[in-house]
């Protein structure tokens, strides 16, 4: 399934997600795990280079740390809801 470019597993009770089959997916555009129980973001989510689209209200996440810092396609992400207590300062780097 490297050729995926849109999974939505929104409402699932997720707490985790595995981490080498998600990373494997770099075709992947669109990622909706809204409305889980994910307590992270995972750094494996560094290879989705494709990813444009990245939705994970509702889910209880403490700190996104580095995982998002090689994602330069990204144009959406959707984080409410969390437990965030503050943004990465690289975050910025996302910012065009």
């Amino acid at each position: 399934m490297p050729n995926l470019e849109d999974i939505r597993l929104s409402g699932n009770k997720l707490r985790t997600i595995d981490e080498e089959r998600i990373g494997n997916l770099v075709n992947l555009k669109s990622l909706c795990l809204d409305n889980n129980e994910l307590t992270s973001v995972p750094d494996s989510f560094e290879k989705l280079v494709n990813l444009e689209s990245l939705m994970l209200r509702q889910n209880r996440i403490e700190s996104l740390g580095g995982a998002l810092n090689n994602l330069s396609r990204l144009t959406f992400l959707h984080i409410s809801s969390n437990k965030l207590s503050s943004l990465p300062e690289d975050i910025c780097g996302l910012i065009r």
